[in-house]
């Protein structure tokens, strides 16, 4: 699909002929120089003004498989539409029912009992890119194939399993050109949604939380947030609830299956989000019953879904909410930060596009080490250099006596002591299976046989 306001008529003939055109398999190292008319079709995908629900049958040619999954997000982050339907507490979609016709077959269905605006539906279904239900947060996500579609259709009532849902959009009003969609508020990248929260329950002033969170630290190696969700006021409900994000699609290994923390004489709960608004006990961290009803034991509270802390599991850790000593400590610690973070992301741009040859980047001239070189050796350097193009003439090889040996028929030969040993280290090679060969040059071959 081309954006008429965009492309002549011309135009579009002459690039979905382009985007049509068969191509041959790519190997995994042959590309090629793209054509204008192919960087142009780029462009359109990048930019929404084109709109295609296969990519083109090119891309595998000029782009590298790294650069085409790097353009597809950018397609999802600044041209997709998106649309939130968020399930009820009992909502839910099986595994086997969560592909994009599955989903809209059950919407179509709940439509007919319901006697909703049909019409409305199946012109928003129609134009929907894809279906994505998030097992996480029991959301069922609509994708189309720019803003502009999502904000027309959000407007439209969803029937799905006995009830009517309503839509939300996922992204602000646009503004501006259409690369600034990837930045926050603040003018930074946005990164991308993949995040798995929790809560902590009965965390109190008096549980430390600096080692609490330096624990969860040495056991997950991903990066995560811990936030307050304290309101302070009178009338606060959250004093006690902490929140932790990480940046992983789903749990991460180590609080699979647990529920509770037991630390040191408290029993901090962990909510997942999958609990909802489902009554969870503040003791045992099972579903449906209060703490007044729970029956778990201290050996059941120790037993499967709890992690028992010890005292060798927090020795040596840092207390990560230690306070600063002076308004300076706090401006240094955010420019080591800073220079971390730049660095990082210097790595990671040189990782993609190295600098030429001859040339080092900044963070590597931080990091190299000095070069040191003795006087004497600067002398040899340079004379290396000024005859490296001359190459020694061969030395012939020293002529072997010949001696005469006499065969057991009464003929006499002749041969040289150089072939006569090699005979000999061929008929010992025979005898003991190769074993008097195994030396230096025995390694290369054997090198050789394993390439």
């Amino acid at each position: 699909m081309f954006n008429p306001a965009k492309f002549s008529g011309v135009e579009i003939a002459r690039l979905r002929a382009v985007c049509a055109s068969p191509q041959a398999p790519a190997g995994q190292h042959q590309v090629r120089k793209g054509t204008d008319d192919e960087w142009k079709i780029v462009l359109g995908l990048i930019e929404g003004t084109i709109a295609c629900r296969n990519m083109p049958a090119f891309l595998p040619h000029i782009l590298r498989s790294e650069e085409c999954l790097r353009l597809v997000s950018t397609i999802q982050a600044q041209v997709e539409g998106e649309l939130i339907m968020q399930l009820g507490r009992s909502g839910g979609v099986r595994v086997t029912r969560q592909s994009t016709k599955a989903i809209t077959e059950r919407i179509l269905e709940s439509a007919e009992l319901a006697r909703v605006n049909l019409p409305a539906l199946h012109n928003m279904l129609g134009q929907t890119k894809t279906i994505s239900y998030d097992q996480v947060t029991k959301s069922i996500h609509f994708y189309f194939f720019t803003r502009e579609t999502a904000e027309k259709h959000k407007e439209v009532r969803v029937p799905f399993s006995g009830g009517v849902y309503r839509l939300l959009n996922a992204h602000r009003a646009a503004a501006g050109p259409i690369w600034d969609r990837q930045r926050g508020l603040n003018g930074q990248p946005q990164g991308r949604r993949v995040e798995y929260t929790i809560l902590l329950l009965n965390v109190t002033r008096f549980v430390d939380i600096g080692r609490i969170a330096a624990f969860l630290k040495e056991k997950i190696l991903t990066e995560f947030v811990m936030e307050d969700l304290d309101t302070h006021t009178p009338d606060s409900r959250t004093s006690t609830i902490w929140r932790v994000t990480f940046k992983l699609a789903g749990c991460p290994t180590f609080l699979d299956g647990i529920v509770r923390l037991l630390w040191f004489g408290t029993t901090i709960i962990v909510k997942p989000p999958n609990v909802g608004r489902r009554l969870q006990c503040l003791q045992c961290g099972n579903l449906g019953h209060t703490l007044a009803r729970c029956t778990f034991t201290d050996l059941q509270l120790r037993g499967p879904g709890g992690v028992v802390v010890m005292e060798e599991d927090v020795k040596g850790l840092e207390d990560l909410a230690r306070p600063f000593l002076s308004f300076e400590e706090i401006k240094e610690m955010a420019g080591r930060r800073l220079a971390l973070q730049e660095a990082a992301e210097e790595l990671a741009q040189a990782a993609v596009s190295p600098p030429a040859r001859g040339q080092i980047s900044g963070t590597q001239a931080a990091i190299s080490l000095p070069e040191v070189t003795s006087p004497s050796s600067a002398p040899q350097a340079e004379q290396g250099e000024k005859f490296a193009h001359m190459q020694p003439d061969p030395r012939p090889a020293a002529p072997q006596p010949w001696i005469t040996k006499q065969s057991k028929k009464g003929r006499s030969r002749g041969s040289s002591k150089a072939a006569t040993g090699q005979v000999k280290a061929v008929a010992s090679q025979v005898r003991t299976g190769g074993q008097e060969l195994i030396g230096e040059d025995g390694e290369d071959w054997a090198e050789g046989d394993k390439n």
